[in-house]
């Protein structure tokens, strides 16, 4: 969510800035159908979970860790590109954290119960995956590097709440920054306009005259 927003909001920065939504539609990216096939490899993971996360490393955690590769490839890829190395490192903070815990995000009980989203889990236990996520259930003793899991929230009356790790602020920072950079690069690629016809016509005949008086 915390993704989208920051694109979004891009989006009118940009405008105000000048840039022009058509660049978007020429981004400067390799790798786009990479992407595009790791985040269809997180699909089951998201709408169909193991109830709960299991102890030793199973198809699962592997297609999670295997999909992030692919992105962190990409995004080396892209390294150049504005926006891309803050992206990069999200990923790795991210990765860290869920590798330490088990290969998921690691989320506190007492947020999903802020939230009133207590439904997305079959129980309020330690261990249980979060539906729609790639998240499961720990308290705070219990996760390792903490400091990076998913420790802010836009918690009720927000339109959608939802919990983030630091790891997606930078992720969100460098996609704000691609957006911009985009926009503003096509600003740069604009063609300059011909001069008019008449002009251009007006200019020819004023040198032919004076071609004809000097001869």
């Amino acid at each position: 969510m915390i993704l989208l927003l920051a694109t979004l909001a891009g989006l009118p920065v940009a405008l105000l800035r000048r840039g022009t939504v058509r660049g978007l539609a020429f981004l400067p990216m390799r790798g786009r159908a990479v992407v595009i096939v790791a985040f269809l490899m997180q699909l089951p993971l998201l709408y169909f979970p193991a109830e709960k996360a299991s102890g030793h490393v199973n198809f699962e955690r592997c297609l999670l860790l295997l999909s992030y590769l692919l992105i962190l490839g990409v995004v080396w890829k892209n390294r150049r590109l504005s926006g891309f190395r803050a992206i990069g490192l999200g990923l790795l903070l991210n990765l860290t954290v869920m590798m330490a815990n088990g290969g998921f995000m690691p989320i506190q009980p007492g947020v999903l119960e802020n939230f009133g989203h207590q439904h997305m889990v079959t129980k309020m236990e330690s261990g249980y995956r979060v539906l729609h996520s790639k998240d499961v259930l720990l308290t705070r003793e219990e996760t390792r590097l903490w400091i990076l899991s998913d420790v802010f929230a836009f918690d009720p009356p927000f339109f959608s709440p939802t919990a983030f790790s630091p790891g997606d602020v930078l992720i969100a920072a460098g996609a704000f920054l691609f957006v911009q950079s985009a926009m503003l690069s096509s600003r740069a690629r604009r063609p300059v306009p011909p001069l008019p016809h008449t002009l251009s016509s007006g200019r020819a005949n004023s040198n032919s005259s004076e071609r004809d008086v000097n001869g």
